[in-house]
């Protein structure tokens, strides 16, 4: 099989290829439900996970190399499509080769965390492909710092999220500075993240954790995300 360039794919054929391969796994009680669980925000084909997939796996083979130069405008004429199932293909799609990762594709998931945006893509680009690149360039955490104070729920919400897998090497003063900047906000999404990355960093540093919460003024929902295992 001959590998796949920028040159020589054909990006329409290709997502015709895979919708017709995913369409005829569609269910309609199924892209219901998944429509209402989403607030009715986005299109489902009804295709679960497991399936998906599975359907998609032929495919993100055969991109692989493509994945690996210039993933770009596949990534884009996936995110195009109206059906959810497509931004999380192409999500799955860039969490390969990451040691073909490079500082341009920051780029990218700006582009993804703005277009389209729901807590079911950002937080998957948020802890996968954003904290990944970033533990790889360390230069583009400064860029954690704009999004923080972008006054964007979502890249907002990405820079306060992105530590998640980082474990015992989370960068405390930063996530503190962070969680601090939005101390009195009353989004949802916001303090559930300040909440949620708290009790992440609580499993490596515990009493950091507990002393950074009784001693600042934050969000009742937030404290509870935090210190739910205490």
């Amino acid at each position: 099989m001959s590998f796949l360039t920028l040159e020589s794919m054909d990006i329409g054929e290709e997502i015709n290829a895979l919708r017709h391969s995913l369409e005829a796994s569609s269910d309609a009680e199924n892209a219901l439900a998944m429509s209402r669980y989403m607030k009715g925000h986005f299109q489902y084909l009804g295709i679960k996970s497991p399936e998906r997939k599975a359907i998609a796996a032929p495919f993100l083979k055969s991109w692989a190399p493509l994945c690996a130069k210039n993933p770009e405008a596949l990534v884009k004429a996936l995110w195009n499509q109206n059906e959810r199932e497509y931004q999380y293909i192409a999500m799955e799609f860039l969490a390969r080769s990451k040691k073909d990762w490079n500082p341009h594709r920051l780029d990218l998931y700006h582009h993804l965390l703005v277009y389209k945006p729901w807590w079911d893509t950002v937080d998957m680009i948020s802890a996968t492909l954003v904290g990944g690149l970033i533990q790889k360039f360390p230069e583009l955490e400064e860029r954690m710092e704009e999004w923080n104070a972008s006054g964007h729920l979502w890249l907002i919400r990405c820079s306060l999220l992105y530590q998640l897998k980082y474990g015992k090497d989370m960068d405390l003063e930063r996530l503190s500075t962070n969680i601090l900047r939005h101390s009195d906000s009353k989004e949802f999404f916001i303090q559930k993240a300040m909440g949620w990355s708290l009790r992440q960093a609580a499993k490596f540093h515990t009493e950091w954790v507990y002393h950074f919460v009784t001693m600042n003024s934050l969000p009742a929902l937030t404290k509870r995300e935090a210190l739910k295992h205490y």
